[in-house]
């Protein structure tokens, strides 16, 4: 916490909330299937398209869609009961 308290900004999460919520994130990452993780790292961590993540998975564009769309809903299941803060 800064001495200074002026400086603290309601609403902004500081360091420790940040780092909680990126382990409950890895934590929710890891309780999806292999093809899922797959899918969500390629396409929002590492930045590729559906094409490019339907080549490197040996797929088609079609699967990475509906993997990436089940993907999601099991995150947001997995991670509304920890209440991961904004």
């Amino acid at each position: 916490m800064p001495a200074d308290l002026s400086a603290w900004e309601p609403g902004v999460p500081d360091d420790a909330v940040a780092v909680t919520n990126r382990v409950a994130l890895f934590q929710a990452l890891l309780s999806l299937p292999a093809r899922q993780r797959a899918t969500i790292v390629l396409r929002y961590l590492e930045g590729m398209s559906e094409r490019e993540t339907a080549a490197i998975l040996g797929c088609g564009e079609g699967t990475v869609k509906s993997q990436t769309s089940r993907a999601l809903g099991s995150l947001r299941t997995y991670l509304e009961p920890e209440g991961i803060r904004r």
